[in-house]
């Protein structure tokens, strides 16, 4: 039963994106696994977590480890078991940082501000600031805000010390 093999497999290893089934002879068949490629990573209580660029969070990775790493500033206290960050924001790490690399801005790094677990400030190469987000909102919709914002400030000039984004069709910076 090929549907529920493959609803088996990706239900229980997530770090599975595609399995397909072929066979030519009747007792022969051979299954193709394609694999989730990585684009962050979060070590939390001694686990690694990973997610891909469609936003899908997975432990296990067949391939080299990530750029973007998870810095955490939050001062949220860990214990032995316990998540600090959830799928959701890994979710949407996955997804903003594959939206940047769209538009041909690298993330070299996401931070977990100080005193919250709702928002992630990120730093692209070759920018000396951070992009202040909010996990509240989608994240194509605010990576478009932060690319107009930068490209808006770059053809003037002007550098700031962050840009903030986290408020719908606004953008902020100091």
């Amino acid at each position: 039963n090929e549907e529920a093999l493959r609803d088996h497999l990706l239900a229980h290893a997530p770090e599975v994106e595609s399995i397909r089934i072929e066979g030519d002879r009747l007792a022969s068949a051979q299954i193709k696994l394609v694999f989730r490629q990585p684009v962050a990573q979060w070590s939390s209580a001694g686990a690694t977590y990973f997610v891909d660029d469609d936003g899908v969070t997975f432990e296990q990775n067949y391939f080299t480890p990530p750029a973007v790493a998870v810095r955490d500033e939050s001062g949220v206290p860990t214990a032995v078991g316990q998540e600090v960050i959830n799928r959701q924001f890994l979710s949407f790490l996955g997804q903003a940082v594959a939206s940047f690399k769209k538009e041909g801005m690298i993330v070299t790094e996401a931070i977990l501000p100080a005193d919250t677990v709702r928002q992630v400030m990120f730093q692209l190469e070759g920018r000396s600031y951070p992009i202040r987000m909010t996990i509240d909102r989608g994240a194509g919709a605010q990576v478009a805000q932060a690319v107009k914002a930068i490209r808006h400030l770059d053809s003037n000039g002007i550098v700031p010390q962050y840009l903030d984004v986290r408020v719908d069709q606004r953008a902020f910076y100091k």
